[in-house]
């Protein structure tokens, strides 16, 4: 049995399995682990190393730091059936990029697009802006806020609207739930008011991005957004 240490349930399940198993993780303290990672537009680049000693390098063609926990997961299952870190990683330069979390959309028009708009949760928003934040042009969001966080969603929606107001020259929020506390927490990051807008209509959404961007600018559609929004862009 494979389980994510980064998860707090998996590692639960973990700690109760008697059958053979492995633990992987961004830390040490697991039977296989991810170190130094970094991100690059195009790709991720990280190390893997084993509790045994192994380690090898990774370079993967998939955007964001998010995808690292999902090959990690991958290369625990390859490893254990018998495949050297060194021929997993040889594998990897095979992956290619739509098969990732998020995918980039070339310009038609105007700006670039890097649609993550399958799904989101927390850790992946946070994910990612950080790859948002590598690219040096005009970077716009476009998300609704996150649905069943229960009582810590207001603690997350700050959070993810600190990020935001760091990373991001506007902010385009597709519903109401917590939009005042992304907001809130954009706004304390440093971002101005007027940047964060809340917009439900997708013709209007894909009009204040045409207004606001030029050639070689970037956006980030994240979670559900409204499918015309995605088909008007």
């Amino acid at each position: 049995a494979i389980f994510n240490g980064e998860n707090n349930y998996c590692s639960g399940l973990y700690d109760k399995t008697v059958i053979p198993k492995k633990l992987y993780k961004s830390k040490p303290e697991a039977d296989i682990w991810a170190q130094d990672i970094r991100l690059e537009k195009e790709f991720v680049l990280f190390k893997v190393k084993t509790k045994q000693g192994e380690a090898a390098d990774f370079k993967v063609n998939v955007l964001g730091k998010q995808n690292v926990p999902g090959i990690l997961g991958a290369v625990t299952a390859a490893k254990a059936l018998g495949m050297s870190l060194e021929e997993i990683s040889r594998a990897a330069l095979r992956i290619r990029p739509e098969q990732g979390a998020m995918r980039f959309l070339p310009p038609k028009n105007n700006p670039g697009i890097l649609d993550s708009s399958y799904s989101a949760n927390p850790d992946g928003v946070i994910a990612d802006l950080d790859y948002l934040e590598t690219w040096p042009q005009k970077k716009i969001i476009v998300m609704p806020c996150l649905i069943e966080l229960g009582k810590e969603s207001k603690r997350i929606h700050k959070r993810i609207g600190k990020r935001i107001g760091q990373v991001c020259d506007l902010a385009i929020i597709t519903t109401k739930e917590r939009f005042v506390d992304i907001k809130e927490g954009a706004v304390k990051a440093g971002m101005k008011k007027e940047s964060i807008l809340f917009i439900e209509d997708a013709e209007k959404i894909v009009n204040q991005i045409k207004i606001s961007s030029n050639s070689g600018d970037i956006v980030l559609l994240e979670g559900r957004v409204p499918k015309r929004v995605i088909e008007l862009l």
